[in-house]
């Protein structure tokens, strides 16, 4: 058994990876679907099945190495460690995605204009992907005030979530929305962290294993779209999203421990690594997807979501390293 003192776990770093291809897949479709008077149930489909796992798998690890970071330093420093790990790049991402999206538009047909004012609402209205970050903070602000009651939190959080159900979507902001469907998931991380267990599980015959969940999953997640169910992540969805994610955690323990899949396991794992920056850059780099598809006359959904899927990850992964090699990446607050 893996000790959350132990190394470092590449297996979290892969399926960091895997949840970050995911990320901006479920960009790239959505974009190709906003082009479209009608998306397709495929498109619609696979919108479902990525959204209802690829954010929850961050915010499970994140609460899992939270605990981690709180058991190994004061509160008081760790709250001031938030400023530069989460207020500082919230802020300043805010300012850069209004800041490019206005340049680029001159360039290209921006999705979801960041109007200048949106700047000053930050404190309740997050821009774009950095609602992550702001829900992240909130979540780690009640992880140091009862982290030492990880099952008594991890209650909370699913009868608040339960409680959501019944409530109108309309009579909550879809920031609270947000936060309130995604911290089982943190708390549930954080939960195994203080048992001493590893994050990810361990198992013989791992990739059967993951074979087998995700196949499920998948059939599982296709029942609920096809029940109308609505959000991805909601309450309802959560055995659901948690077989995703352990299917998904099976998965990279298999391609760690597979020697004919290093080279895959040891990109996974670099892209892990980099997934904050993926995750913040990404939206610049699909900005562009749009023209470089005119430019290669490529109009069909399939293959225009592959390039996209390509290029958002490639092109972001890319621009990380440059930013790194001219040191400019942890001013940026890439790493």
């Amino acid at each position: 058994m893996t000790s959350v003192h132990a190394g470092r776990d590449i297996s979290v770093d892969i399926i960091r990876g895997i949840a970050i291809i995911l990320v901006v897949l479920g960009h790239a479709n959505r974009g190709q679907m906003e082009t479209m008077a009608i998306a397709p149930a495929s498109l619609q489909f696979l919108d479902f099945i990525v959204y209802a796992v690829h954010m929850p798998v961050f915010f499970f690890v994140s609460g899992y190495f939270t605990f981690v970071s709180l058991s190994k330093r004061k509160k008081s420093i760790f709250l001031k460690s938030r400023v530069s790990n989460i207020v500082w790049p919230y802020c300043l991402w805010s300012i850069i995605y209004c800041f490019v999206g206005h340049v680029m538009s001159s360039l290209t047909h921006v999705h979801h204009m960041v109007a200048w004012h949106q700047i000053l609402l930050i404190g309740w209205q997050p821009i774009s992907v950095l609602w992550f970050l702001y829900a992240l903070f909130f979540m780690q602000i009640g992880a140091v005030l009862l982290w030492r009651y990880p099952v008594a939190i991890l209650a909370l959080s699913l009868v608040v979530d339960l409680a959501v159900v019944f409530v109108p979507s309309a009579m909550l902001p879809k920031i609270v929305l947000d936060i309130i469907v995604q911290t089982p998931f943190f708390y549930v991380g954080l939960l195994l962290a203080e048992r001493g267990l590893p994050a990810l599980p361990t198992v013989r015959r791992a990739g059967l294993w993951s074979t087998g969940i995700l196949v499920v999953y998948g059939g599982l997640a296709y029942a609920m779209f096809e029940g109308h169910v609505g959000r991805p992540v909601q309450f309802i969805m959560l055995p659901v999203a948690f077989l995703g994610l352990l299917g998904l955690a099976f998965l990279s323990r298999a391609l760690l421990h597979n020697a004919s899949l290093s080279f895959l396991a040891s990109g996974l794992a670099r892209l892990g690594q980099a997934s904050l920056a993926i995750y913040l850059l990404h939206i610049l780099v699909l900005a562009l997807v749009p023209r470089i598809l005119h430019q290669m006359h490529v109009y069909a959904a399939v293959p225009a979501l592959i390039c996209g899927t390509l290029v958002g990850v490639a092109g972001s992964y890319v621009l990380y390293l440059g930013l790194e090699k001219i040191r400019i990446a942890r001013f940026l607050a890439l790493r």
